[in-house]
């Protein structure tokens, strides 16, 4: 019986921290999606600190330049291109405003993770009752402070961006010539704004690589990694084996000399139920030969070769994975009888 197994690896360095309140323990059972161990958000919260900081100075070196251009606007009569320049100023502000704003977002979900996560133990302690329902309430009255600077964030930003949108398309309407010289005033501070956009998008994407999750649902068969370790990126840290078996995986030999094909019905029995035997189906067929597993060999000191056969999992048999059943290929001017010979290739599920 085959069924899958899957490596979870960090995508990310950093230090591993478990959940609050719970152990990564081998044959745990775990949901796809869960959460399962996390990677500890100090070092992508200091990061961003430190890009919100480059933002703020840009942003005073922004303003000062806008009141150099509005004081210029007072000593001449306007003119469409010191109007092009306040807009290109006003372009970038706008940018670092959403870019500021973007910061102050990421940091919020990381720390809503958080309390998250010690609401998860809260409700745990209030079910057995550990803690105070006013405790509890505190729980959730700092989840909920969290979840509403989110929401202004978010409301912030979809303001700013439409605001972004109406400059950058007044700027459209000025000529290529003002458009350049306006370009020009502020190519140093777009080029760092970029940079700045470029490794807050970054930090979004480690936020996101900070909680490490279960891919399907399954118990957890092995670990590799413990809360505490400094990983590297690509460490695996926990494999999880699906509770169901897939399909059956048998290897026709070549001394068999006959061609196995989809939808070709074959006699399964289960070796702990030597008295039920069921028709099953060929589902599909590998392309080439490949080194039989060892425990379908005949002889274990001697290696063989097969080709693949995936045989689709009688549901009545009641198999577990891993189980190794016996199969007979059946002709297909023949259907499964009772007096069918109980001879197989063993298969199995890794």
């Amino acid at each position: 019986m085959f069924a899958h197994k899957v490596e979870v690896s960090v995508p990310v360095d950093g230090a591993l921290l478990a959940q609050s309140g719970r152990n990564l323990d081998l044959y745990q059972t775990v949901r796809a999606g869960q959460v399962i161990i996390r990677l500890d958000d100090r070092p992508t919260l200091a990061a961003i600190s430190t890009v919100q900081k480059q933002l703020e100075e840009a942003k005073l070196e922004l303003k000062a330049k806008l009141e150099d251009l509005r004081l210029d606007r007072q000593d001449r009569e306007f003119d469409r291109t010191t109007e092009a320049r306040r807009l290109a100023v006003e372009i970038e502000q706008r940018r670092l405003d959403i870019a500021s704003r973007k910061g102050e977002l990421t940091a919020d979900k990381i720390e809503l993770e958080r309390e998250l996560e010690k609401l998860k133990v809260a409700d745990e302690l209030m079910a057995k009752k550990a803690i105070s329902r006013i405790d509890y309430l505190e729980y959730e009255r700092r989840r909920d402070v969290v979840q509403e600077r989110i929401r202004g964030h978010e409301e912030f930003l979809a303001e700013a961006r439409l605001q972004l949108q109406s400059a950058q398309q007044r700027m459209d309407q000025h000529s290529p010539t003002e458009s350049a010289t306006a370009a020009d005033l502020v190519a140093p501070f777009h080029a760092a704004i970029g940079v700045q956009e470029a490794r807050l998008a970054e930090l979004e994407l480690q936020r996101e690589a900070l909680d490490i999750r279960s891919p399907i649902s399954g118990r957890i068969v092995s670990v590799s990694a413990w809360p505490g370790q400094q990983v590297r990126r690509g460490t695996v840290v926990f494999t999880v084996a699906s509770h169901e078996a897939d399909y059956i995986v048998s290897y026709v030999r070549p001394n068999q000399r006959f061609q196995p094909a989809k939808g070709m019905q074959v006699a399964a029995r289960s070796r702990t139920n030597t008295s039920l035997t069921v028709s099953a189906t060929v589902s599909n067929i590998g392309p080439q030969l490949e080194p039989i597993p060892a425990q379908q060999l005949r002889d274990i000191k001697r290696p063989e070769w097969g080709l693949p056969v995936l045989i689709s999992i009688p549901s009545s048999l009641g198999l577990r994975p891993g189980e190794l059943v016996d199969l007979k290929f059946l002709p297909p001017d023949r259907g499964l009888t009772s007096q069918e010979p109980q001879v197989a290739l063993p298969s199995r599920r890794d």
